[in-house]
């Protein structure tokens, strides 16, 4: 009796380990199975603000891994690319890179599958949808100016003023001493010149020039920046306000302080945030806008020619 218990014995052990190795045999694939993802801190951003973009891939160990190129992203760019990050674990392997990436086209844009060879097979993460929407606009609320970027403090620094201001005094004495030159050295005006155009006069000659010019694909900053240029140029001619020293938002609040009429004022203002918007957020607007932003600016000089005429508001 005692013989055969101890042969049951052996027979009943012998089948548990044969047991244990086939379930090891067939988890051990699940556990060390291939996984690539990839996931962003934000599905919903300003223009210009930053995401965090993250991919990992999971492989078994001792698998070769091979790493995709980030080259570029259809409607993103890269601020930052981290290094890649490899951590051998127990039972795997994991590879993980984060990227710093923003956008300046509006729109819900996607991010496509981003592919990892492991010991030759192809794996991809899932794609990932991002909306970037604009800033939204009140024209009620005060004017807030971009601030500057601060620097560290320099021990330097309280000096800088003495000097630009020793600078800026010659070179002012300089102009003076060339101006006054010049005007002694310039030949009397001949009968017959052409008189100086008016800056209303001006600004209607150089907005039809550009009418007549075909827009093409492509030229919109061009055709946008001339048409802003147009506009500072009038300003500066017609009332002596440095306008091409500011911005277009420093400029809509100064002309809203103007006697213009409330329709007149709103377009003008929506005019000449679109040429920002094209220099410098790759907007492109359509074959219409594009022909009712310059009726807008062409309209917009000539009330603005009677209005500072009439008005004693200073542009300062």
């Amino acid at each position: 009796m005692m013989d055969l218990s101890w042969h049951d014995g052996i027979q009943q052990g012998g089948r548990r380990l044969a047991l244990l190795w086939i379930g090891l045999f067939f988890i051990s694939p699940l556990i060390a199975q291939v996984r690539v993802s990839a996931s962003v801190d934000r599905d919903r951003i300003l223009i210009g603000e930053p995401i965090l973009l993250s991919v990992e891939a999971y492989a078994p160990p001792g698998d070769s891994i091979v790493w995709f190129e980030a080259d570029s992203l259809p409607h993103f760019q890269f601020l930052e690319k981290f290094a890649i990050d490899t951590t051998d674990e127990t039972d795997r392997r994991k590879v993980s890179q984060l990227f710093s990436i923003t956008s300046f086209d509006s729109g819900r844009w996607q991010i496509p599958a981003f592919e990892v060879v492991v010991a030759g097979e192809h794996y991809y993460s899932e794609a990932l949808t991002v909306d970037i929407a604009f800033t939204a606009f009140d024209p009620s609320e005060d004017y807030r100016d971009i601030k500057d970027i601060l620097e560290p403090a320099d021990p330097y620094a309280r000096y800088i003023p003495w000097a630009v201001g020793f600078v800026a005094l010659i070179a002012l004495a300089l102009l003076i001493y060339l101006l006054r030159r010049k005007k002694r050295l310039q030949p009397p005006a001949k009968a017959g010149d052409k008189p100086e155009l008016s800056p209303l006069e001006e600004a209607m000659q150089a907005i039809n020039a550009l009418r007549k010019n075909i827009l093409k694909e492509g030229e919109e900053k061009a055709y946008y920046s001339k048409l802003n240029d147009i506009f500072r140029v009038f300003m500066l001619r017609r009332h002596g306000f440095s306008t091409l020293e500011r911005t277009n938002d420093e400029l809509i609040f100064q002309l809203s302080r103007l006697k213009m009429p409330e329709e007149n004022f709103r377009s003008l203002a929506q005019s000449l945030r679109v040429c920002d918007l094209v220099k410098f957020a790759k907007y492109r607007p359509g074959e219409k806008e594009n022909r009712e932003n310059l009726e807008i600016v062409w309209s917009s000089i000539e009330i603005l020619d009677n209005t500072l005429m009439s008005s004693a508001v200073q542009l300062v």
